[in-house]
């Protein structure tokens, strides 16, 4: 069912009309908003759904850390889920058994929002007044994939959905913010004039924006025919370097004959060596130490393509690095090359203390790399 926004939230709040004398107006909210949460996100997962479902099979023997990092790769999202079934194949018999199984195979962190909303309990009750069914076809027919309904718009959706859920739990003034309700007010406080600094900041700001160029075309000057008639260029210490064989000793370059310091080579090889015994700290195994360093090398070169993750390498401080898109950018290189190095790959992936070992070593390989 394709429809306009505007009547998207009219269309499924309609579907309370369903519930009118088996459940009170208040409940409304506890069935509406998570069947709608569940059909958005079906329809999310849907592009990958196939990919997630074979690659669970593989899964199986792993533990639930390491599968679920590695599911949650293949859909590409924070969450998936690895099941079979949809709101449309739930069936007309056992349907409460069914959809409990659909929600049950969501990953952890999307299942924690339905027992939020203690959805188990609403769809028994709907299941009792013989509901259940009817409710769960209804929604199957809206089309909330993001082609159809984009992030931003199926936000407005939610919030129409949260204002009428308030209001038919005949919430009182005060008792109920919407997201841009919450906005609003923190903005207000933000700016209410009472500090004296950010005051002064923002007429700063005010005052500073008009001398910014945003998006303003540069112009060009051509000095093609420009003549520099005021300058003068002197002469200073210029000298014919005598090196031929023959020439005067003191000018000829002298070959080497000591063995120099070697402090560079020294550095390189202490730090290769604490990297190779910090690896062999991580890895258990019959590994070599040039298999341990290659592997290594082999997740640093795919991290080295983000270059999203470079930059910010770049221009902040390790810390900083480590919370931003690293620590993903090394999990999907891991995952990627799964299939070559599946002993190293699982271990990374079932233990989160060696996957973040792990991560350490690569963001100090990829800083030397930079600095070099």
């Amino acid at each position: 069912m394709k429809t306009q926004f505007s009547e998207l939230p009219n269309f499924i709040w309609s579907i309370a009309n369903l519930l009118r004398g088996e459940f009170k107006q208040s409940q409304y909210g506890r069935i509406i908003l998570p069947f709608t949460l569940l059909r958005r996100l079906e329809c999310v997962l849907a592009p990958t759904k196939e990919k997630v479902l074979a690659e669970a099979e593989k899964c199986t023997k792993m533990s639930p850390d390491a599968a679920e990092r590695i599911l949650r790769h293949k859909a590409g999202l924070s969450f998936y889920n690895i099941s079979s079934m949809d709101l449309r194949t739930l069936g007309e018999t056992q349907v409460l058994d069914n959809l409990e199984t659909y929600i049950q195979s969501f990953s952890p962190s999307a299942r924690e929002v339905f027992e939020h909303f203690r959805f188990s309990e609403f769809i028994e009750k709907l299941n009792e007044a013989n509901l259940l069914y009817i409710i769960a076809h209804k929604f199957a027919g809206f089309d909330l994939s993001p082609a159809t309904v984009p992030n931003y718009e199926m936000g407005l959706i939610f919030e129409e959905l949260i204002r009428r859920f308030a209001e038919s739990s005949n919430e009182t003034a005060g008792e109920h913010f919407t997201p841009r309700d919450i906005v609003r007010l923190t903005t207000s406080l933000v700016f209410s004039g009472d500090d004296d600094e950010l005051e002064k900041l923002s007429l700063f700001a005010y005052h500073l924006r008009p001398l910014l160029h945003e998006e303003k075309d540069l112009v060009h000057i051509d000095l093609s025919d420009l003549e520099m008639t005021h300058y003068r260029l002197n002469k200073q210490g210029v000298r014919h370097l005598q090196l031929e064989e023959g020439m005067n000793e003191e000018y000829r370059l002298k070959g080497i004959t000591d063995l120099g310091t070697g402090r560079f080579k020294d550095e390189e090889i202490e730090f290769l060596s604490d990297i190779i015994a910090r690896l062999n700290e991580i890895f258990a195994g019959d590994f070599t130490d040039d298999d341990l360093f290659n592997y290594t090398n082999t997740i640093v070169d795919k991290v080295r393509e983000n270059d999203v993750v470079m930059k910010q390498l770049e221009n902040n401080s390790p810390d900083q690095a480590l919370m931003g898109d690293l620590p993903n950018a090394v999990e999907h290189a891991v995952i990627e090359t799964m299939e070559i190095h599946e002993n190293f790959a699982k271990q990374l992936l079932e233990d989160e203390d060696k996957s973040s070992l792990f991560g350490n070593i690569l963001l100090r390989m990829l800083l030397k790399q930079i600095e070099a």
